[in-house]
Order: structure tokens, then C-alpha cells, then sequence
């Protein structure tokens, strides 16, 4: 089963006329460019896919349940967006769990979450059988001789939702100030990644600014509204939606073409891989540790106080 990282609703704003784009991929130190459909890029096989269990939950839970419905409003979102028309406020979460939603669908990023997870219910449970007489069985061993599969569905399907759906993170991508930037259809054309957005600064900072590119010529903006120094540019014509517009803005002088040589392609990738160790795994780890498994029994439930924010997932 195809799992998307980089959803095929965004990757079709970079389609040519035979609806396929440009695929870019290191292989030894070299850049192979293919042209292919969206269905068969930025996918790993059963990236986030639910292993075998005997508590009835299947494979495909992730996929129908969270990203497929996170996915679908997205796409409403950013027609509206590009579109200029204002947002609603459930539009503007739906927006938000995406953006989130990128950050941690990453295969490496996905692959940490499942080691740690793990490590950390198989430590919690362990601090709950200090009191168990001599002999009896720990609680991971009755588990998984009972219910086998339940700790790995439990670890995937909470902590995912839980971290994907943050009241905390959500709130802080809502409150941004978005804004697109365009850029001349004769400029060189904007680059998706395998981590499709780009942030400066952490989370917490008044200094966080996130971007995202939504098609070869825009640019998606959040930042903090209170920044001092701006990317915006000065005077912007704003639209319906609250959105400043500027169609005479340029992409920076030989910004595409470097961005164009593989060599440039081939170095970027340990940077984003940095980039993300140093914001998204601390993320994790840290609402890792805020779960804290309260009861196994309620590892089918929604993460506390997200019930009111994934009506309809």
C-alpha cells in the first residue's frame, strides 16, 4: 500500500501536460531525474500501515481514519487559498493538522516514533509490574501472549494521532500570519521536497517562520505577527482572504539555477535531514513523554482534548 509523505493533491500542482512531474533522486552521489505520474513519488509501502493484531484494528486505519481525511480537507483548503477566498476557522485547522501532518509523516521521522514509543511503553509498563508477586507473567509478556499486536497498534495509532493533531502545535500554526508570495511564470520554478516545508527558529520562538510552496510559482508564509523584520513585502495588495498578493515579485538572482544543479540538490539533503532532527524528533519525543500511556485499555481513544478539533476524522 502506496503511503504518501508528500500528498498527491499537492504534487499535482507541479504536473506537465501528461499529468507527470519531475522526480529528482541522489543515487551515488548522482541526480536522476524521472518523469512520473504522483501516485509513484514521495511514497514509502506501508509507511504508517498498522502491523497485525488480534484487537481488530486494520491495516490501512492511519490512512482512512487520520491522513486520508486530513489530506482531502487540504486540498479544499489550498483550492480556496489559491483561489484567494477566505478561510473558515475549520478550514484554518484543517490547514494547520496538515502542516503538522508533513512534519511527521516522514519515513526516518516515522521509523524514530515507532523504536521510541515503544521503549517508552515497554518502561512504562515496567514501573506498574514493580508490585506483581514472584512468578507472574510482566504485563508485556500477558499482553502480547493475550493480545498480540496491541502494544505496536497502540504505540502507532495513539502517539501518531496525538502528536499529528497537537492542541499546542495546531494552535500555533492557526495563529500565524499566512500570506502567499507569487512569483513571475518566467522564473524558475519553486522545488518540493521530501519534507515539503521549510521552517527558522523553533516552535516556541518569536522568531518562527514557516514556508511551504504551493505550486511553481507560489509560496505559502506563516509567521509570527508580532516579527520585527519581515519577508513580506512592503505595501502588499491584500486580498479577500487577508492575504497579500504582489505579482511583480521575482525569485532571487540565480536562485533556480543553483537549485537546478545537482550538486546544490545532492548537499541540500543532510541539511534538511539536520533541520529536522533538530525541530521534529525533540517534538516527539517530548509528546511521547506527555501521553505517558494512561491506561492500555484506552489506546483506541482519541487524544484528550482533540475531540472537539477531529469531528468528522
Amino acid at each position: 500500500m502506496k503511503h504518501h509523505y508528500v500528498p498527491q493533491f499537492l504534487l499535482r500542482r507541479w504536473c506537465d501536460a501528461q499529468g507527470r512531474v519531475q522526480s529528482f533522486k541522489v543515487v551515488n552521489g548522482y541526480v536522476a531525474a524521472n518523469a512520473l505520474a504522483p501516485e509513484y513519488t514521495g511514497y514509502e509501502n506501508d509507511l504508517y500501515a498498522v502491523g497485525p493484531n488480534h484487537v481488530g484494528v486494520e491495516q490501512d486505519h492511519l490512512e482512512r481514519r487520520l491522513f486520508g481525511p486530513i489530506d482531502s480537507d487540504a486540498a479544499v483548503a489550498l483550492g480556496k487559498i489559491e483561489r484567494r477566498e477566505a478561510l473558515t476557522p475549520r478550514e484554518k485547522i484543517a490547514w494547520a493538522f496538515f502542516l503538522n501532518s508533513l512534519r511527521v509523516r516522514k519515513p526516518d521521522v516515522l521509523h524514530h516514533l515507532r523504536d521510541e514509543g515503544m521503549t517508552m511503553l515497554r518502561a512504562f509498563l515496567a514501573q506498574g509490574d514493580a508490585g506483581l508477586p514472584e512468578g507472574w507473567p510482566s504485563s508485556e509478556q500477558w499482553l502480547d501472549a493475550h493480545y498480540p499486536g496491541l502494544l505496536e497498534t497502540q504505540n502507532l495509532v495513539t502517539n501518531l494521532s496525538r502528536i499529528v493533531l497537537h492542541d499546542e502545535i495546531t494552535l500555533r500554526f492557526h495563529e500565524l500570519n499566512w500570506w502567499v508570495m507569487p512569483f513571475k511564470a518566467e522564473a524558475p520554478k519553486l522545488l518540493l521536497s521530501d519534507l515539503p516545508i521549510h521552517w527558522e527558529g523553533g516552535l516556541a520562538s518569536d522568531d518562527f517562520l514557516i514556508q511551504l510552496p504551493i505550486g511553481p510559482h507560489l509560496l505559502r508564509n506563516g509567521q509570527q505577527k508580532d516579527r520585527g523584520p519581515s519577508l513580506r513585502p512592503p505595501e502588499p495588495r491584500a486580498d479577500p482572504a487577508g492575504q497579500p498578493w504582489d505579482a511583480g515579485l521575482l525569485v532571487q538572482p540565480g536562485l533556480g539555477q543553483r537549485r537546478r544543479r545537482g550538486t546544490r540538490l545532492h548537499r541540500s539533503q543532510p541539511r534538511c535531514t539536520r533541520r529536522e532532527r533538530g525541530a521534529v524528533r525533540p517534538d516527539c519525543e517530548a509528546l511521547l513523554e506527555e501521553a505517558r500511556y494512561p491506561a492500555v485499555g484506552g489506546w483506541l481513544m482519541c487524544p484528550p482534548g482533540a475531540s472537539g478539533s477531529v469531528e468528522g476524522i
